[in-house]
């Protein structure tokens, strides 16, 4: 399945600290246009790492133009952990591992984002940038180069997507929406329908190239320009979209948390949406530090998040994995539905050839996933379907 199928005529708002250079693929997230997945009503499944993405959207779509329009969407991916390099020493020597944490990109709950798109860049050893990618609303993340295909050449200040969605970055310092969050300079992505969505950086002053806060500012048309979607993070704990039809909605942060969604409803009215999120102590995933590590703990408080409530007094409510070293720690393991119907997953263990070289730093998490291993599909309390995968 195509990627631009997915989010092309759709702003799905569904947050690695940075990205990766390349992605390894058993940590692959969201809908990616060169990966095959089995397509259900909510889920999508990767038939390579078994990783499970589930898409619920938030309202109706919105129109604004012949190529633009809207709709919020709710995100879910099964890996959800990123992880951080560590070292430490002891008699025996130096021990390189890694410790499991939330990935940074979840803002609505252990797993699950509400993103309308954001940027990433991650500095090399050597200096300058050895990557940049895209966080798209699916969930997914799209990495960039300087060619669109080997030998063709680069251009000044842009950038190309090589998976197939054909995607175009340029590094603009005239022609953007003017100085927002600091930044008069913008970055704006061409997609191939003939919309652009522009980034403006809104990073406190001082911070490392790597952790620069490239959010996107305004959607527009290209052959269209009154045609236009437009962000405003200038409230504190608040997202304001608006269009070029006045219509206005806002996601609402407690921290870095999505607590709620108001969205504009006929006749001025609105349509709230509610996440309502648990406090839960969970295992951190095969954490397996060596002795030397006494100060890492094995557990974190996870903000799951159990219920998503919908203005017609219906909701969506989940159950997760806690742990242990056989299960995928905070995988969701039960999804009902408003309409009372139900899906439950089982994960596991898959095993990669390795993808990273035999050195001191290289990390078993690359080279394993925790897939799904069945799903289950509930009409009330009657099971109607299962199906098993095998990787």
């Amino acid at each position: 399945m195509r990627r631009l199928g997915a989010f092309l005529f759709s702003l799905a708002l569904s947050l690695s600290a940075t990205a990766q250079a390349q992605q390894f693929p058993s940590q692959q997230r969201g809908l990616n246009a060169d990966t095959a997945y089995q397509i259900g009503d909510i889920d999508h499944i990767n038939l390579f790492n078994g990783g499970l993405t589930l898409t619920v959207p938030i309202g109706q779509s919105y129109p604004v133009g012949p190529n633009l329009s809207f709709q919020l969407s709710l995100v879910y991916s099964s890996n959800g952990w990123d992880h951080e390099k560590a070292v430490c020493s002891d008699s025996d020597g130096n021990h390189h591992y890694s410790i499991p944490i939330r990935e940074p990109q979840t803002n609505a709950g252990f797993g699950w984002r509400i993103q309308p798109g954001k940027l990433g860049q991650e500095r090399d050893p050597g200096g300058g940038f050895s990557s940049r990618s895209y966080f798209s609303p699916d969930g997914g993340e799209i990495f960039f180069t300087e060619e669109l295909h080997p030998g063709y050449g680069n251009q000044s200040d842009t950038w190309f997507s090589t998976d197939g969605t054909y995607l175009r970055m340029r590094y603009q310092t005239s022609g953007c929406t003017g100085s927002l969050g600091g930044s008069t300079a913008c970055y704006q992505i061409d997609f191939p329908d003939g919309t652009i969505h522009e980034f403006h950086d809104f990073s406190p002053g001082g911070s490392p190239p790597e952790d620069r806060d490239w959010r996107i500012t305004r959607m527009f048309d290209r052959f269209a320009t009154d045609h236009h979607v437009k962000f405003d993070y200038s409230t504190a704990g608040q997202w304001k979209i608006t269009d070029s039809h006045s219509r206005s909605h806002t996601v609402f942060l407690t921290g870095d948390r999505i607590t709620k969604v108001e969205l504009a409803s006929f006749g001025g009215a609105e349509a709230t949406y509610d996440l309502v999120h648990t406090p839960t102590v969970i295992d951190r995933h095969r954490f397996f530090p060596p002795n030397c590590d006494t100060a890492t703990a094995t557990t974190i408080t996870a903000p799951l998040l159990t219920e998503f409530k919908q203005p017609e007094s219906t909701s969506y409510t989940m159950s997760y994995e806690t742990g242990s070293s056989s299960t995928l720690s905070g995988g969701i393991q039960s999804l009902r539905l408003p309409t009372g119907g139900r899906y439950d997953w089982t994960y596991k263990l898959i095993d990669f050839v390795s993808q990273v070289p035999s050195a001191p730093g290289a990390q078993e998490y690359a080279n394993t996933s925790y897939g799904v291993s069945t799903k289950k599909s509930f009409t009330a309390s009657t099971l109607i379907g299962q199906w098993a995968y095998n990787y």
